[in-house]
């Protein structure tokens, strides 16, 4: 009796251990982080993250503007560097606005920049430039002075930029603006070169803050980067 339950015993021990023997030879499948870490490899890295909740009732209206003035041929090509389906957000007071423009083949021309408080009437500010043609996209920005009132947090703005064709009928011009908004957000260690805290910005979501610290950088290649990641792709021609 105790011999039959010894080859019992016997004969399941060599059961467990053939299944086992199996087990480890069996091809590993799933998301292990091994595998995790060896996929996508030439994946380029994603620098912007939107973390707002979509808000339907804060209108954004910007994007690209094409046409040419009445009476006129020649192209016009004007692009906001900005969201155009959320709020932009920056940190500053004084922020920089970027845009595009593309005069090929006309005249001088005069354009306007005007920064205005949501639900009020009056410009914060306001500029006039002479721009002169170019047959390539000319990258614009303007810094708000130091002169103007700083902006308040938490409260919402327009930047517009018009391209002037005819003063006196203002339903001629063209023009592209957009919203932003003005957030608190603890600054980041002064230790950071100018590449690094636009990459850390962008992944808090702080569009014009991140936006200006790629262009200070000089790194041409972040600086495209992020503005594909909007959906912003210019023109090669």
């Amino acid at each position: 009796m105790k011999s039959n339950k010894f080859i019992f015993y016997l004969l399941l021990c060599l059961v467990i251990l053939t299944f086992l023997n199996f087990l480890n030879h069996l091809p590993i499948y799933g998301s292990s982080a091994e595998n995790r870490n060896t996929t996508n490899t030439n994946e380029k890295p994603r620098y912007y993250y939107n973390n707002q909740r979509r808000e339907p009732k804060k209108v954004v209206t910007s994007g690209a503007v094409r046409g040419h003035c009445p009476g006129e041929t020649s192209k016009i090509f004007l692009q906001i560097l900005a969201p155009n389906d959320h709020l932009g957000l920056t940190t500053q007071n004084h922020p920089t606005f970027f845009w595009y423009l593309n005069l090929a083949e006309n005249q001088p021309r005069t354009i306007k920049f005007t920064l205005i408080e949501v639900g009020q009437v009056e410009p914060i500010f306001e500029e006039k430039l002479r721009v002169s043609p170019s047959y390539s996209p000319n990258l614009m920005s303007l810094t708000l002075p130091q002169s103007t009132k700083p902006l308040t947090i938490n409260q919402t703005y327009r930047w517009t930029v018009t391209i002037i064709c005819n003063p006196q009928r203002p339903s001629s011009n063209y023009f592209s603006s957009t919203t932003f908004q003005v957030i608190f957000l603890e600054s980041t260690p002064k230790n950071y070169s100018t590449e690094e805290q636009a990459i850390l910005l962008a992944g808090k979501g702080v569009w014009y803050d991140s936006l200006y610290y790629a262009y200070l950088s000089n790194n041409t290649e972040l600086f495209t980067k992020l503005l594909n990641e909007i959906n912003i792709f210019l023109p090669t021609e």
